[in-house]
């Protein structure tokens, strides 16, 4: 028994699905631009029709940025699902390509350059552009060359050589929208960069600026208000878990959050926090996500496969606007088998 407990209590040192209530806010592109590698630090394209990805034909390395603006998703929103789109308009390169979204560390500029030709040699920077030395040409310049950005990278997608490429909503990527609405002067948005290997391994995607694209850049936001719940995981361990709340999260209501199909005789305990900050757990591809996670005990799952924790939530009106974050975790005794729910979250009205 104190060797499956360590397992237990392990789980807290240590995906989207199903969306109910949620409303979704789709934010077109508030800039972007291309990072040109270029010594001087002289070549830029704020305004053009695209913006590249990549390395070219001759070795140089194309990096974009971009930036949505948030101001219209309500403050005391709570994301669970986000998917940034971009159109592949040109590649020469027909494999997939893996293009990674690092989150910007510093504020940047999308000036009035326009380069010429297709845009991919870039043009001359003009005053408030960013390029691959500046942030804002020509006075103020990046700590890196290339962009200040994050070393680990919020999501990946394998981008096409023509049409539609998708981000999808990696645990990273809502942790990124979430703190840019809870402390905006963050929002810098994302530096897309590939793993520059080598030569002719370039995307060029449409720009905001064009008008004709099938596809102009778009951040598709799902998020609840107070009041309202969702699921946001995905289980992990066959049999999968269900996992299902009973009550509305209303101040000084009791609400339920139930746990069906485990295995009878496993030890159950479902944990909670009062904000999300999704982290690896033991179980492979899992995520746990309440942040500072606490459980108000164990349980045994009973013969139905089922077990329950009620939940008295506060009076108290600080509490009002709280994201409560809720997953469950069953261990087999005999067979040291951990399983995990999926995630619900609800914000207290």
């Amino acid at each position: 028994m104190r060797h499956h407990l360590f397992l237990l209590a392990l789980l807290l040192n240590a995906t989207p699905g199903m969306l109910c209530g949620q409303t979704l806010a789709v934010v077109p592109a508030a800039a972007d631009a291309t990072l040109y590698e270029d010594p001087s630090g002289s070549l830029a394209n704020g305004s053009g029709p695209g913006f590249f990805v990549g390395v070219n034909g001759r070795g140089e390395r194309r990096r974009s940025i971009l930036r949505f603006d948030l101001t219209g998703i309500p403050p005391n929103a709570q994301v669970v699902d986000v998917e940034l789109r971009l159109f592949v308009s040109r590649s020469n390169w027909a494999p997939a390509l893996p293009i990674a979204l690092h989150r910007a560390l510093a504020s940047w500029g999308e000036g009035p350059s326009v380069s010429g030709g297709g845009g991919g040699a870039g043009g001359s920077a003009h005053i408030g552009d960013t390029t691959w030395r500046y942030r804002f040409w020509p006075s103020t310049p990046w700590q890196n060359l290339g962009g200040d950005m994050a070393v680990q990278a919020s999501a990946v997608a394998a981008t096409p050589q023509l049409g539609t490429a998708v981000w999808n909503g990696s645990p990273a990527l809502l942790t990124d929208l979430q703190t840019w609405l809870d402390q905006p002067a963050t929002n810098h948005g994302w530096l897309l960069r590939s793993a520059e290997l080598g030569p002719g391994q370039v995307r060029r995607f449409d720009s905001r600026e064009e008008v004709a694209s099938p596809q102009p850049p778009e951040l598709r936001v799902h998020y609840i208000l107070p009041g309202q719940s969702a699921a946001i995981g995905t289980a992990c361990g066959a049999p999968a878990l269900t996992f299902q709340l009973s009550g509305q999260p209303l101040r000084g209501n009791s609400v339920v959050f139930a746990v069906g199909q485990g295995t009878p005789g496993a030890l159950a305990a479902c944990f909670f926090g009062f904000a999300m900050q999704p982290t690896n757990a033991v179980l492979p591809g899992c995520t746990l996500w309440p942040a500072q996670p606490f459980t108000p005990g164990l349980h045994i799952v009973n013969n139905s496969g089922a077990f329950q924790e009620s939940v008295q939530l506060p009076l108290d009106p600080s509490f009002s606007g709280l994201p409560l974050a809720a997953q469950a975790l069953t261990l087999n005794p005999t067979t040291a088998a951990l399983h995990s729910t999926g995630a619900l979250l609800a914000v207290i009205l």
